[in-house]
């Protein structure tokens, strides 16, 4: 019973629920019948990066699309840069322009938009900006030339600075004397931009002038500058060496005063007392004199010294620098004539040799056979006089004329002719006897000697060469001589019954002639070793006549050398062979020793 009351109660409540849930649907069914109020569309959020220097448009728009014309309202505006007026570009959509601000340290900003419908004005959105910066090209002349002026005058150029890339080019121009620019010298240039100086060359001086132009904001580009001014009075050249002849100790040299002025002017001139220059010297306009400047001749000593150029307050000082006089060689005679001497004494005569200049004179001599200088090279101190020998040798006789030549560093060669003739009486040949394996002597003649020996360079290219004991070799220039045949005569001096000193010129048997271009060259063998030999050369005819000798010459064969082993003496040969015999006797005792021995030691 009470289970049936419990079902009956649960009824009851479902049956009540129900009946007042039907109520509440059909008002629930009655408010969705209502018109719903409509929002405005909803504005799209964006981020922009906007490079800094450049006016970027941000367009505004909406989620979707909603057909009607739209207006859209800037409710914040940005904290730092500039933004336009909204410009309409659709009917739902529209844009505006911002521009970034100059400061570096400013990388950020924002503004906010609201959009504006029939339906009414939507909650605001933000626009957030990034500023980057991209680098700046700084576009400068690589290079600006000023050409040339007057010192004192200016001259004015144009200088274009650009920014070719994008960024901000911000800086200052540095520039050093004598250049400069007028008015400011910083620049501020945004993308795109340019801008004009007004750079200047101003001289004080003359010369050559080289400078560059710097900029801050970019310091791996210079503009490099040029320009070169000349004084309106100069010296040329600006110092001034004095020089010498070899033979002279007087020290001259110069320099010219230029004018570039519109006026003529006069200048006084002073110097040491060691230099003579004239008092003073006038000078046309735009023209130049010459000022010569020299040193007093008894003065060799080195010189360091300066000429004042002065007018009107003006001075110019030109340096003067003149080294030590160097070696000046003089001779107190003249030509030597030596005159007839015996042919078998010779004679000796002395030549004064003195040096007046500063420095030590190192001097050679130089003279051909048969004249003969001792001492062929000396020394001359400054101011010393010098008494050189000189030797005519006993020869064969004959009139031999030549010259004598004192030479050496920094000198004037100084040359005397020189004569002497060489008399003397053939020594008689009857009587002598010849060996038969010597060739017939043939009787010296002074008329087949020269009258004169030839000049010392022609002397200098006939030479002795492959000098060995017993053989030698002639050079000498083909054009001495037309002759196609020749041979060498060798100087033989003997004495007869009556002890007489006799002269004889013999063959050289086996002489080997050849002609190479224009040189000829005798080859001689048979030479004694370690002897004086007087040779000469004589050409032949067609029919074998001999002429008039070209030449003379003397030489000394070597010592002919031997092998070592060959100079040992009969007691060295001895005492080795001793040495030899003892060593060999002990090697043999030693060896029975060991023979017999039975351990063996």
């Amino acid at each position: 019973m009470e289970k049936l009351l419990r079902h009956l109660l649960l009824i009851i409540t479902l049956g009540a629920f129900a009946g007042s849930a039907v109520p509440c649907a059909r008002a629930a069914d009655k408010k969705e019948a209502r018109p719903m109020a409509v929002a405005p569309p909803p504005p799209m959020p964006q981020k922009v990066i906007v490079p800094r220097g450049r006016k970027v448009e941000i367009p505004l728009r909406i989620y979707g699309r909603q057909n009607e014309a739209l207006r859209y309202l800037i409710k914040t505006p940005p904290a730092h840069g500039k933004l336009s007026s909204v410009r309409e570009v659709g009917r739902e959509t529209s844009a505006v322009a911002y521009e970034p601000p100059d400061d570096l340290a400013i990388t950020a900003d924002r503004f906010t938009f609201s959009v504006q419908s029939t339906a009414g004005v939507s909650a605001p959105v933000e626009v957030t900006i990034a500023i980057i910066d991209q680098p700046a090209q700084l576009a400068v002349p690589e290079s600006v030339d000023f050409g040339e002026l007057l010192a004192g005058g200016t001259a004015t150029k144009s200088l274009e600075l650009a920014n070719r890339g994008g960024g901000l080019a911000q800086g200052e121009l540095l520039v050093e004397p004598p250049w400069k620019i007028e008015g400011p010298c910083k620049y501020r240039l945004g993308a795109g931009e340019l801008t004009n100086f007004k750079l200047t060359f101003a001289p004080t001086d003359g010369g050559q002038f080289r400078g560059e132009i710097r900029y801050t904001s970019d310091r791996d580009h210079s503009t490099a500058l040029r320009g070169s001014s000349q004084a309106p009075i100069s010296a040329e050249p600006a110092a001034v060496v004095l020089g010498s002849q070899p033979d002279s100790p007087l020290r001259v040299g110069g320099f010219e005063i230029v004018n570039r002025t519109p006026e003529a002017r006069t200048f006084t001139l002073t110097a040491g007392a060691r230099l003579h220059v004239e008092k003073s010297i006038s000078v046309p306009a735009g023209g130049r004199v010459s000022v010569p400047v020299s040193a007093h001749a008894v003065d060799m000593e080195a010189i360091e010294d300066a000429v004042r150029v002065e007018q009107a307050g003006f001075v110019l000082r030109v340096p003067v620098k003149a080294p030590k006089v160097g070696p000046i060689l003089r001779v107190a005679s003249g030509n030597i004539i030596l005159g007839r001497v015996e042919a078998t004494r010779g004679a000796q005569t002395v030549i004064e040799v003195e040096n007046g200049g500063g420095t030590v004179a190192r001097v050679t001599g130089e003279i051909s056979a048969p004249f003969l200088l001792p001492e062929s090279t000396f020394d001359v101190a400054p101011g010393e006089k010098k008494q050189v020998p000189l030797v005519l040798q006993p020869g064969s006789a004959g009139r031999y004329r030549t010259w004598l030549k004192f030479k050496g560093p920094q000198l004037a060669t100084v040359e005397l002719q020189i004569e002497a003739e060489l008399v003397g009486t053939p020594a008689a040949t009857a009587g002598r006897q010849v060996a038969k394996a010597t060739p017939k002597p043939r009787e010296e003649d002074p008329a087949e000697l020269p009258p004169w020996m030839p000049d010392p360079d022609v002397v200098r290219a006939i030479k002795i060469t492959d000098l060995a004991p017993t053989s030698a070799t002639i050079l000498w220039p083909a054009d001495l001589n037309e002759a196609a045949r020749y041979r060498i005569e060798r100087l033989m001096l003997t004495r007869d019954t009556a002890h007489a000193l006799r002269k004889a010129w013999i063959e050289i048997p086996k002489t080997t002639f050849a002609r190479d271009g224009a040189r000829w060259s005798a080859r001689l063998i048979g030479l004694q070793p370690q002897q004086s030999q007087t040779v000469r050369v004589v050409p032949l005819d067609a029919q074998g006549g001999a002429g008039q000798p070209l030449f003379m010459l003397d030489f000394f064969t070597p010592e002919k050398r031997t092998a070592g082993l060959l100079k040992i003496g009969l007691f060295q040969w001895l005492l080795a062979g001793l040495v030899v015999c003892l060593a060999i006797t002990a090697w043999k005792r030693l060896r029975h020793s060991l023979t017999e021995s039975p351990s063996g030691f």
